[in-house]
């Protein structure tokens, strides 16, 4: 199985919320280009549910919204957080957002805006 940043990443593409790996999307760390850009980060999640011979893990991911247009960013991260919201078979079991909207995170010092999306995974 491959990690959450990963099959995030995969996720975005095959939905067409991004170009590609690389291009418009990035793990980890907010390049200075492209303009408008996605990063996924992992997050913590939640206690691993546990049986008497078995865990299984309940990460979370961050979906970065970056771009100097703000009413795009907003737009992109709201039909992330919508398409995302409680979904089944998609990546890993179930995905859905830990909170109830994109959160702004203000202005980077080069002028573009930061919004995040949280997801919880099982």
């Amino acid at each position: 199985m491959a990690d959450i940043v990963t099959e995030m990443m995969n996720s975005l593409v095959s939905n067409k919320f991004v170009t590609a790996s690389g291009i418009d999307l990035f793990a980890m760390h907010i390049r200075p280009e492209p303009d408008a850009q996605l990063i996924v980060i992992p997050a913590g999640g939640r206690l691993p549910i546990l049986s008497v011979d078995s865990a299984t893990d309940q990460p979370g991911v961050q979906v970065y919204v970056i771009n100097s247009d703000l009413s795009a960013a907003w737009s992109k991260a709201n039909n992330i957080h919508n398409h995302y919201n409680n979904l089944k078979g998609v990546i890993r079991q179930a995905i859905w957002a830990a909170r109830s909207s994109p959160i702004y995170l203000g202005e980077l010092d080069d002028g573009r805006h930061k919004i995040v999306v949280e997801f919880q995974v099982i």
